[in-house]
């Protein structure tokens, strides 16, 4: 599939790029090399084929969720650089 220059210049427009005469040359020869090579691909026989996802056999690896006792509020506090009482001392942000 030959890929001419004016549709060269209308994807160089529509992405805002500005291209020479030498490189909308060297695009629509690349391009054209690009669509031959996915139209021999189009011709391999793919009917018992499945469709993927990920070319690996990939599952998510899930633990189980458990509940599990988490830090008290002391904890926490402790943890801080600054506090007061039950809360957590921060510089002010205007």
């Amino acid at each position: 599939m030959k890929v001419s220059l004016e549709e060269v210049e209308r994807v160089a427009a529509l992405s805002k790029i500005a291209l020479s005469a030498k490189e909308k040359e060297q695009y629509s020869h690349e391009l054209t090399k690009i669509l031959d090579y996915v139209e021999k691909i189009n011709e391999l026989n793919t009917d018992n084929v499945e469709p993927m996802a990920h070319t690996l056999s990939i599952h998510n690896v899930l633990r189980k969720d458990e509940v599990r006792e988490g830090f008290t509020v002391d904890d926490v506090v402790k943890l801080a650089p600054k506090h007061q009482d039950s809360y957590i001392v921060v510089p002010k942000v205007l």
